[in-house]
């Protein structure tokens, strides 16, 4: 837990894209998981699963307190 304490530290604006990837997720799993064969339906989750993972390294970013890990959750999410 200490070495967590060491690389983050809360950040306010953080909460914002972190709360918004996790809902991207939520909703593209749970409209798949409505009907699976359905092309729109896994198009759309295609379609959350890259921004969940852009808005959540964006968070991680803000979170970050060394330089050089941020920049790789920067890359990470370009």
């Amino acid at each position: 837990m200490n070495e967590f304490m060491n690389i983050f530290y809360f950040n306010p604006f953080a909460l914002l894209p972190l709360l918004t990837s996790l809902v991207a997720l939520s909703l593209g799993i749970f409209i798949c998981s409505k009907d699976q064969k359905n092309p729109l339906n896994q198009a759309f989750l295609l379609w959350s699963l890259p921004l969940f993972g852009w808005l959540f390294s964006y968070s991680l970013n803000y979170f970050s307190k060394d330089p050089h890990l941020a920049l790789v959750f920067i890359r990470l999410g370009s």
